[in-house]
């Protein structure tokens, strides 16, 4: 009996230790966009969290895409994005519940000669080395900003 009872507990630790071991399933769901430019216009991004990353590259066009990541198709529907383009400035936001567990990833391509106004209400933001205004406000996050020439930097970060 003894003999039973250590196999039946060795198959239970067995066999709880393969479900820890199993990642939970993730959804994911990619937002992109693009958009024909003139340099020197603005990106304006405002959201109530995620990360944002903006690079620079020498076409005359602003590249969004927007990772969202959960464990439920239900809270990747709960952040919407949303994109408008008035002449050469370009305005995206991101809208969602902030207990709604779904992690975002803002990777964004930009002219080289562009203005940045970049706003989220957690997450880290990193820009590379750009021509331009460049103003980043981030609720809870690190910044890291590239050499800006032809413009003033503003950034404030509470975390």
């Amino acid at each position: 009996m003894n003999n039973s009872i250590q196999r039946i507990l060795f198959l239970l630790v067995a066999l709880f230790s393969v479900m820890a071991a199993t990642p939970a399933k993730s959804e994911t769901e990619n937002v992109d966009n693009s958009f024909s430019v003139k340099s020197g216009g603005t990106l304006t991004i405002e959201s109530d969290q995620g990360s944002i990353k903006v690079k620079t590259w020498d076409k005359q066009t602003v590249e969004v895409l927007v990772e969202k990541k959960a464990r439920k198709q239900k809270r990747l529907d709960g952040f919407k994005v949303n994109f408008d383009q008035k002449g050469n400035d370009i305005f995206v936001e991101g809208d969602g519940d902030w207990n709604n567990k779904v992690s975002v990833k803002f990777i964004i391509k930009v002219p080289q000669k562009f203005n940045l106004d970049l706003k989220t209400g957690g997450g880290s933001i990193d820009v590379a080395d750009i021509s331009g205004e460049v103003k980043v406000n981030t609720s809870g996050g690190s910044i890291s900003i590239g050499n800006v020439t032809q413009g003033n930097v503003d950034a404030n970060t509470s975390g």
